[in-house]
């Protein structure tokens, strides 16, 4: 069990289209044992002049090289990824313990993404800017001033459509997920209407060490209310301080 003034570092990787300033509020929220490390994309946030990685297989590389490059080795990592970040969470743990196998990964939470989505967007979608308008309104997350601003549009575009030819290659990959022993917990809006409880239950065929599903009021972006940020971040904590066991 960790002691009170031990710290972990929770890196977050974002949703489609988005960047690690949807995690912003989180460090002012976080109990003193966090330190809240949001992950950026290449082509996204502070890296948005380098190039979007188009292959998942790369994407998930350059994510486990950031946090080894820059994690201090006398911290548990814990992961968190929402959406596309859930996605890929599991292949960047895999990476990070194959090139760290001393760094311990103390807990993987994926929020938002059941684990055989079947939510992926045709090629008029990802062709026709209306069109994958119209898909990502499922996920009720964007904001009405991006709808109306044509400008902005146009800058956001190629970079949605890159992050949702990422997702439609992850789901082609869950063949290659190995079952892990870092305990593994699952977060959703309880008004998500793209997942499932039976999806999100199905995480648990991927670790021996499953901690279930947790639901907050909401819907795919229930994360973006305060107070579900600081329910979340207590359950985080309180499993992190729960013993291991095997299934």
């Amino acid at each position: 069990m960790k002691q009170d003034n031990e710290i972990y570092t929770l890196y977050c990787l974002p949703s489609a289209g988005s960047s690690a300033s949807m995690y912003h509020p989180w460090q002012n929220l976080a109990p003193t044992h966090f330190r809240i490390k949001a992950i950026d994309y290449s082509g996204h946030g502070s890296r948005i002049t380098e190039a979007l990685i188009q292959h998942p297989g790369n994407l998930i590389n350059d994510i486990a090289d950031t946090i080894l490059a820059t994690h201090d080795q006398t911290k548990d990592i814990v992961l968190f990824g929402h959406s596309l970040g859930a996605g890929l969470l599991p292949f960047v743990a895999q990476k990070i313990q194959k090139e760290s196998t001393s760094q311990h990964i103390a807990l993987m939470v994926i929020s938002g993404r059941g684990y055989r989505s079947k939510t992926r967007a045709t090629q008029h979608e990802l062709d026709d800017q209306n069109a994958l308008l119209n898909f990502l309104q499922r996920y009720e997350g964007i904001p009405a001033a991006l709808l109306t601003n044509q400008e902005a549009l146009d800058f956001f575009f190629p970079i949605i459509k890159n992050d949702i030819l990422l997702n439609n290659a992850l789901l082609r990959l869950h063949s290659e997920m190995t079952i892990t022993t870092t305990p593994l917990l699952v977060f959703s809006g309880a008004e998500d209407r793209n997942v499932t409880l039976e999806t999100l239950n199905e995480w648990r065929h991927l670790t021996n060490q499953w901690r279930g599903v947790e639901f907050f009021e909401g819907g795919h972006f229930y994360l973006s209310s305060t107070k579900n940020i600081s329910a979340m971040l207590k359950s985080i904590l309180t499993h992190l301080q729960r013993p291991n066991y095997t299934n």
